[in-house]
């Protein structure tokens, strides 16, 4: 099993290269929507994408479906409720000057974003306060609590949320 991951691209496309010749399912997934996928078990959705032997897959383009709606608001747009807590890997990384960070909550929470070191010490504190149940989108700058340029290299973005979600992922500042 060869498992590979990648983030979208400003314009909505994922670009996976080097993937070793075979047959694979291709998933795609963000928050609010379903997974898409083609090449899995439904015969009526079962694609298979092939790469290698003079049969390369140079584009493949997966449709996802709202999800996780659960209200409408008085101007008749819809809104989404995630069903889970998540924090989402940045975009772009590698990032210079800024990059931005996505985050759910399923619930009204408490909630701590932070970026830290790779010796996990605390850079800045992005937010620190009470948000209700969405999706949210943070931007970093690539500066400390005093303003200053943090050098190139490997950060630390943390969410905590409530009493029981903490996480954290890696990012990659580039000058």
């Amino acid at each position: 099993n060869v498992e590979v991951n990648a983030v979208t691209d400003a314009d909505g496309n994922y670009v996976i290269s080097q993937v070793p010749a075979g047959s694979y399912k291709i998933e795609a997934s963000g928050v609010g929507y379903t997974t898409g996928f083609f090449g899995g078990p439904d015969p009526e959705n079962a694609t298979e994408v092939i790469v290698g032997d003079g049969n390369d897959a140079e584009n493949v383009n997966l449709s996802l479906a709202e999800d996780n709606v659960t209200s409408v608001d008085s101007q008749n747009e819809v809104s989404a409720v995630p069903d889970r807590f998540d924090l989402l890997q940045n975009f772009p990384n590698p990032f210079n000057p800024e990059t931005t960070i996505k985050y759910q909550l399923s619930e009204t929470s408490q909630v701590t974003l932070k970026i830290l070191n790779i010796l996990g010490q605390e850079i800045r504190t992005l937010f620190d306060k009470k948000q209700e149940a969405a999706v949210y989108s943070v931007k970093w700058d690539g500066k400390d609590k005093y303003g200053r340029q943090m050098a190139s290299g490997i950060y630390i973005f943390q969410l905590k949320a409530g009493d029981n979600f903490k996480m954290s992922r890696r990012m990659l500042l580039l000058k």
